[in-house]
């Protein structure tokens, strides 16, 4: 079974997420800020996290193509995961507004 796992910065790989899901069976297809059509047919997208917020994707293109392709599979029904900016994107795949903290710089 694939799992396709999202990364937005190089240093920020699946971490401990990694071994669990091959435990569990995964192989791990790793894409770095690139979708491929045949993600949206994956077993289990896994979104990771990034410096950047989802309310950002005109200035980080890549993240257009990451929202059609889990909105795609959250309208299938289909197993996704996110962690900070991943829960970012599903939440606004899944129709949800997302927008910065009103009281400044956050981190994590």
């Amino acid at each position: 079974m694939r799992a396709v796992v999202f990364e937005h910065e190089e240093h920020e790989g699946p971490g401990l997420l990694g071994p669990a899901l091959e435990a569990a069976g995964f192989t791990l297809v790793r894409r770095f800020r690139t979708v491929r059509r045949e993600d949206v047919d994956a077993p289990l997208v896994v979104v990771m996290g990034g410096p950047m917020g989802v309310y950002e994707a005109d200035a980080h293109p890549f993240l257009k193509d990451e929202l059609a392709l889990l909105g795609e599979r959250l309208a299938s029904e289909r197993a996704c995961v996110g962690v900070c900016l991943g829960a970012q994107l599903l939440a606004a795949a899944a129709g949800a507004q997302v927008s910065p903290g009103k009281n400044g710089f956050e981190v994590g």
